[in-house]
């Protein structure tokens, strides 16, 4: 490991936070129990103590657990010893700490001893390729007009997601539509979008929604980009100067953040602002 990085991956007390990382995506695991943990993963274990790592900060369904982590002030509420199930109920969390404090956001963080920070992983958000999959599941949907015969108490999933935004990014990347600076909410050039969908990228504003992201979250080709999400865990490589091309040539990779992880899963998704994650478009 190049010296630079392993000075970051010190500085951020890492071998602490695999020990969780490992726990979480292959645990619950202990040195008598190692469940579905690699073998080549097993003596890091021992080396790193993470027996104790883990009895300190406990996988937790819905959460991807940080040991060694906090993230100081913007409380928004503290849920006590419920803390987990409250975050869950609340849309603005984005995690929270030992102490019961709720998050919008887990940037920037520090270091913080003996300290389990928690991620929400959301199993029901959306992102801009999921939206359209929701509305391709109900054929007589029409974003912004109608949902269609999608179950009532399935609409969350849109609504919750901000599907409303997040399909123009996908009317952008998989049907090739440019966007347009004018008042009349007209594109650029429809390429091949679908005459059904045009009123909707008028009505939703589309060009306005695209400009707002084009630098936060700018167009990739073969993919759909969505701002402030990103998949944890599941990662096949780190390549921070060329992550797009890594991914694409990749068949098992099925995207990538714009922190240069590519991943072998595009779902569940998290929150987290200032990030963009890349689904390839299927």
């Amino acid at each position: 490991m190049p010296v630079p990085l392993r000075n970051l991956y010190d500085a951020n007390q890492c071998d602490l936070k695999v020990c969780s990382y490992l726990n979480d995506k292959y645990g619950p695991l202990s040195s008598n129990n190692w469940n579905k943990l690699p073998v080549d993963w097993q003596s890091t274990w021992k080396n790193v103590a993470c027996d104790s790592v883990v009895a300190q900060c406990p996988a937790l369904a819905g959460y991807l657990s940080s040991f060694g982590d906090d993230h100081n002030s913007d409380d928004i509420g503290n849920g006590r010893t419920s803390a987990a199930a409250t975050c869950a109920s609340n849309k603005r969390c984005w995690g929270y700490n030992d102490n019961g404090w709720m998050k919008p956001t887990g940037i920037p963080n520090f270091p913080s001893s003996n300290t389990c920070w928690r991620i929400k992983i959301s199993t029901t958000m959306l992102d801009a390729q999921g939206c359209w999959q929701y509305a391709q599941s109900y054929p007589d949907s029409v974003p912004c007009y109608t949902l269609g015969s999608a179950p009532y108490d399935t609409w969350y999933l849109w609504v919750d997601s901000d599907c409303d935004r997040r399909i123009c990014a996908y009317f952008a990347a998989r049907f090739g539509v440019v966007a347009a600076d004018n008042s009349s909410q007209e594109a650029s050039s429809w390429a091949n979008l679908p005459d059904k969908y045009k009123p909707s990228w008028r009505v939703l504003y589309c060009n306005d929604v695209l400009g707002g992201w084009s630098s936060s979250c700018p167009a990739v080709p073969g993919y759909v980009g969505t701002p402030d999400v990103d998949h944890l865990m599941d990662e096949l490589g780190y390549y921070p100067y060329n992550t797009s091309a890594a991914c694409t040539a990749n068949a098992a990779c099925k995207g990538f953040s714009s922190t240069g992880f590519t991943k072998s899963s595009a779902s569940p998704n998290t929150v987290r602002p200032g990030a963009c994650w890349y689904s390839k478009l299927s």
